[in-house]
């Protein structure tokens, strides 16, 4: 592990140097996919140790040193491969964590263990390991982030090919980033459920389906929709319904 973090130290060095990398380059990207590969990599020892505090450390402090480099490159929030690496990420790191969830600390634990050190139970979501639940929750919220964008701005696809997943190649397209948004939601609802966390799935149910309504399957937001806030979602409901 010594050499994985001496490894992606050195890389993330790199990148401070335009001359050494030039941002949109082919050696540029191949770097940047290869420095998450390290952090995933760093997480994925951490996790089988043990280190929950050092995992959730190790991963956020990737993401908050890649988002400063992003803006720097004009790959702010505001642009659709932003939310499409983010969400790369989160989904990845969902998958890692679920893997290892036998070595995943009890909700009641991680909430005694905060109050014993803050002396309540604010807790602060980047210092505590969460189920991967909540990082497929948010690998959904960027993917629907990014759709919203791809939107208005059409993504170059040889770039985004490069920053990819196999799934979001093509993210041009809607449907491959829709049907992306409902998987990410999916298994979300699932952990959610098997934490007992019913409350929060019945809100990603509702996510779920309005998913599906605004891809415009309305037969199929329909059928999802009794499971989530019908109450809530009523005049939707009676849209698909009408169309």
């Amino acid at each position: 592990m010594k050499f994985y973090d001496l490894a992606y130290n050195e890389l993330i060095d790199l990148f401070s140097s335009t001359a050494i990398l030039p941002p949109s380059t082919k050696r540029w990207t191949e770097a940047r996919i290869l420095a998450d590969s390290l952090a995933y990599k760093l997480c994925k020892l951490l996790l089988y140790l043990g280190e929950h505090g050092r995992v959730v450390h190790t991963f956020h402090g990737h993401n908050r040193r890649m988002v400063g480099l992003c803006n720097g490159w004009g790959l702010g929030r505001e642009t659709p491969e932003y939310w499409a690496w983010l969400g790369r990420n989160y989904r990845v790191f969902a998958e890692l964590v679920d893997i290892s969830e036998t070595t995943i600390v009890p909700e009641h634990e991680i909430e005694e263990a905060m109050k014993m050190i803050t002396g309540d139970i604010i807790l602060n979501v980047e210092m505590v390991l969460q189920h991967p639940g909540y990082y497929y929750l948010l690998a959904g919220e960027c993917v629907r982030q990014q759709n919203s964008r791809t939107v208005l701005k059409e993504v170059d696809a040889s770039l985004a090919a490069e920053l990819m997943v196999q799934d979001e190649k093509e993210a041009g397209k809607g449907g491959n980033l829709n049907a992306l948004l409902f998987e990410n939601l999916s298994l979300s609802a699932e952990h959610f459920v098997k934490h007992g966390n019913r409350r929060t799935a019945a809100y990603v149910e509702l996510a779920r389906c309005k998913s599906h309504y605004f891809a415009g399957k309305y037969d199929v937001a329909l059928e999802y929709s009794h499971t989530a806030f019908v109450a809530v979602w009523t005049l939707t409901i009676l849209d698909c319904c009408i169309r």
